[in-house]
This record gives C-alpha cells, structure tokens and sequence, in this order.
C-alpha cells in the first residue's frame, strides 16, 4: 500500500496528474472569465459606436441650425416654422437625454451628521 508521500512512480505519477487536474481546471475558469469579459468590451463598444452616432447627429444638428436660420431671415412664416422645428428637437433631445441618464440615490446622511446651516436640535428630556 503506499504512503501519502510514497516516492514511487506511481505516487509521482498520481500526484501529477491531480496537479495537472487542478491547472486544467483553473484554466478553464479563465477561459469563461475571458469569454465573459469579451462580450463585455463587444457590448461596450457596441454602445460607444451608438453614442458616437447619436452625438454626430445631434452635432449635425446643431451645424446645420445656424445655416437654417440665415436662410429664413426675413421670411417670418418660415422663421416661425423652424423655431417649431427647433423646438420639437429640443424637446425630442432632451427626452432622450433624460431616458438615457442612470438615476443615482443621494447619499443617506447619518443621524449624527451635522448638515451646514442646518439648525442643531436638541434631543431627549
């Protein structure tokens, strides 16, 4: 019978392949961590390239108004028409802005905080 640390062939051999059990185990940990972390940078940039498109358009946006408004100078029914335009745009940007804003909670301040200008209460008898 062998010893936990017998030092025959077969003991190495034994002891070796647990340990390369182990590597291959970890190594496929790895290997999903990397695949993980792979569709996180794929979903990343697949978001940056979105904003990318959103921004170029909104600056489109923005180039092309001052063009608009030279051009209607003048004309007051067409001024009136590309304010709306201006307007609706505005309103259409800014929704999206607002959807697409994470809403982060305020911190919870401690009861034993003093907030500045805050008055001081006294508590208990």
């Amino acid at each position: 019978m062998h010893r936990t640390r017998c030092d025959c062939a077969v003991c190495r051999l034994y002891r070796i392949e647990c340990k390369l059990d182990t590597i291959l185990a970890e190594l496929s940990i790895l290997q999903q961590e990397e695949t993980a972390m792979s569709k996180s940078v794929d979903d990343l940039t697949a978001a940056v390239a979105a904003e990318t498109t959103v921004t170029q358009s909104a600056l489109t946006l923005l180039t092309n108004l001052a063009g608009q408004i030279n051009a209607v100078a003048g004309d007051q029914a067409a001024t009136e028409n590309l304010a709306q335009t201006v307007q609706a745009n505005a309103t259409a940007l800014a929704a999206a802005v607002t959807a697409n804003t994470p809403v982060v909670a305020p911190a919870a301040v401690p009861d034993s905080t003093v907030v500045p200008g805050t008055p001081i209460v006294a508590s208990g008898p």
